[in-house]
């Protein structure tokens, strides 16, 4: 689909899309009420269970692809040179016949959407979206799709999360009081420390006393 879109570019291809969703749905309908009445109950309800996921545009797509020469070029398949569109059609006819009764009008509805598309069927070649849909899309639908991608960034935005999470938490932690017994009672211990200092070990060891007369002892050691 991504080289059909470099074809036809993105406002042709985005209307290919919807005009092979909206008749080949359309079609597919009109087949399963034709066969309704003409096949038995029995029968019909086979084909009546339709595959799900976008089967019909997918079809179309394969047939659009396989029709432009320039897209096209020989290859070898067991030993004998063929045209490359024939292995894209034993691919599609694979995934087709594996399961024939319930894609096989899905496939016939996406051939022929695509052959009413490239005879030009009522204008449906020429049509495409309205400029203010375009303009829609790019101003508003396009900023919400072009986001990072989770898989790249996750890790890196749960890092900055789980950090900002945890700060959080420490903000709401309350803090331990220093009471003025308990630096009374440091200061006595050390009575040529400035009381501001004796204020900081508690603080640095969560107000407490044992830690922060570890410190202070290891200052004054430092000191002298």
């Amino acid at each position: 689909m991504s080289t059909l879109e470099r074809i036809f570019g993105s406002r042709k291809f985005s209307a290919f899309i919807f005009i092979h969703a909206l008749v080949g749905q359309t079609l597919v309908s009109f087949m399963l009420a034709a066969l309704r009445f003409c096949m038995p109950h029995q029968i019909f309800a086979t084909f009546n269970m339709v595959s799900a996921g976008p089967y019909v545009v997918l079809y179309a797509c394969v047939q659009e692809y396989c029709s432009r020469k320039a897209l096209r070029q020989p290859i070898r398949l067991f030993g004998l040179q063929v045209d490359s569109k024939w292995v894209v059609y034993l691919v599609i006819a694979n995934m087709m016949f594996s399961r024939l009764s319930s894609t096989a009008i899905l496939a016939a509805a996406g051939l022929a959407a695509n052959y009413l598309y490239n005879i030009d069927l009522a204008g449906l070649k020429q049509w495409r979206f309205p400029a203010w849909t375009e303009n829609f899309a790019t101003k508003w639908m396009y900023p919400l799709l072009d986001q990072p991608s989770p898989s790249r960034y996750g890790s890196a935005r749960m890092a900055s999360q789980s950090a900002t999470l945890h700060a959080a938490r420490r903000q709401q932690q309350p803090q331990n009081t220093i009471s003025a017994e308990l630096v009374e009672n440091l200061q006595s211990m050390f009575p040529t420390t400035d009381q501001e200092q004796i204020i900081q070990a508690l603080q640095t060891s969560n107000g407490n006393p044992e830690q922060a007369v570890a410190i202070l002892l290891s200052s004054s050691r430092v000191a002298n």
